[in-house]
């Protein structure tokens, strides 16, 4: 499945309510898909399957660290080149995973 957040048309196609590009304070929540420490890169997915890039600094506690599988809250901030990632990773009180939609 591919990256959400860098349309191809230049529209804000990728943002999660449709509306601009800089940052979406709405909470989200999802799993933590991939996670390369080297690297401090990684990938989650948000309830109703759309996927967003993160940076290790994006995790809200300040430990550069996430485990895969984890469930996170997080919001979407734009990003280098007009694409939207992850911010503010946090651990998920509760996680349900019947919400989780496959897209």
């Amino acid at each position: 499945m591919p990256l959400d957040g860098a349309p191809e048309d230049g529209t804000d196609a990728g943002t999660p309510s449709g509306g601009p590009w800089p940052e979406s304070r709405r909470s989200l929540r999802g799993v933590v898909e991939e996670f390369d420490d080297d690297r401090g890169l990684g990938t989650v997915s948000v309830v109703g399957g759309r996927r967003y890039r993160f940076h290790c600094t994006a995790v809200a506690d300040g430990s550069r660290h996430v485990e895969v599988g984890a469930w996170v809250r997080l919001s979407l901030a734009g990003a280098h080149g007009g694409t939207v990632e992850a911010r503010d990773l946090a651990p998920a009180v509760t996680a349900t995973p019947e919400l989780f939609l496959e897209g």
